[in-house]
């Protein structure tokens, strides 16, 4: 693999935010920024060595765990109430970003990422996701046919992330070795910590605050989204909420197609080690007949 050059690392150097937060290291960007010229060489000569030999720095997997009130809660002790910030070293973040730029273009030039993505896609946003499920729903009502439209949330997804199933997907990329492994690096032996007294190891999750966090999450649910439903469905995801847009001419048809989505749905969770969210778990019937008629699903082996 090729080595990291002065010229990139700078160039990233010179894109960071100088006010970020620091991690547990206590190194704010602003210095690193201010004394670009100092660290510069001594930063190339360490990254360089963790590429090499694919290790990323145990230091660099410590995070710190502050809380900020979310908006439009009050400070009533819910910890439902409050949404945890995880602070990590900004110093390797510089280098997740260098990796991502690798892993970005390896991805961009071989499709790792589906088109039904929508999430943490340059390019894309939510209302291109919006515009995509509408045109499907303007399309069938021309052809007055039902449309069936599923929303599903996954659980905790990126907290539950599996860490030998994102590995094996990356490997089945015909991810280099060399950044495979460094990923496993990276994946491994993290820490977060709450004040002095509180720390746990982390055996999955792709791990909050993380440049490579939102990538690494794209690859995991990429084969949901590759799946053949066959012709009357459309699938497309934003990050983790997946819609499943179901076409069809009559109500058993389309009772039958959820059914069967249902079914892949559980199975893939299953291998991936993940589930999905029941009570997120929405069905919406799009028609243009005036009197709705009545959808019968089982969500997750349930009447809803």
């Amino acid at each position: 693999m090729e080595p990291i050059t002065m010229e990139i690392l700078q160039d990233v150097i010179k894109s960071i935010k100088p006010m970020k937060a620091p991690g547990p290291d206590g190194i704010m960007n602003f210095t690193i920024k201010k004394n670009i010229n100092v660290l510069s060489p001594t930063l190339l000569k360490l990254f360089n060595s963790c590429l090499k030999t694919s290790y990323f720095p145990v230091l660099w997997k410590q995070a710190n765990i502050i809380v900020i009130l979310k908006k439009g809660k009050t400070n009533d002790g819910n910890p439902g109430s409050y949404r945890p910030i995880s602070l990590l070293s900004n110093i390797g973040k510089i280098f997740e970003r260098i990796i991502m730029n690798r892993l970005d273009k390896l991805s961009l030039d071989n499709c790792w990422v589906s088109k039904r993505q929508f999430g943490f896609c340059k390019g894309k946003s939510t209302i291109d996701a919006v515009d995509n499920m509408v045109s499907v729903i303007e399309k069938n009502k021309e052809e007055k046919k039902f449309t069936l439209c599923l929303f599903f949330d996954i659980k905790g997804a990126f907290d539950n992330a599996w860490h030998p199933g994102i590995l094996k997907k990356l490997k089945d990329k015909k991810c280099p070795t060399q950044l495979l492994r460094l990923v496993k690096s990276f994946l491994s032996d993290r820490t977060v910590s709450y004040g002095k007294d509180v720390s746990r190891k982390l055996e999955k999750s792709c791990p909050q605050g993380s440049i490579l966090s939102p990538f690494l999450w794209l690859i995991n649910i990429n084969d949901l989204l590759e799946m053949d439903f066959g012709e009357n469905c459309t699938i497309q995801a934003y990050a983790d909420d997946v819609t499943v847009i179901l076409t069809g001419k009559n109500i058993l048809f389309l009772e039958n197609l959820a059914e069967k989505i249902f079914q892949k749905f559980e199975v893939w969770a299953a291998e991936n080690k993940l589930t999905f969210d029941q009570r997120k778990t929405e069905a919406v019937l799009f028609t243009n007949k005036h009197k709705v008629p009545v959808v019968n699903l089982f969500f997750w082996r349930r009447k809803n």
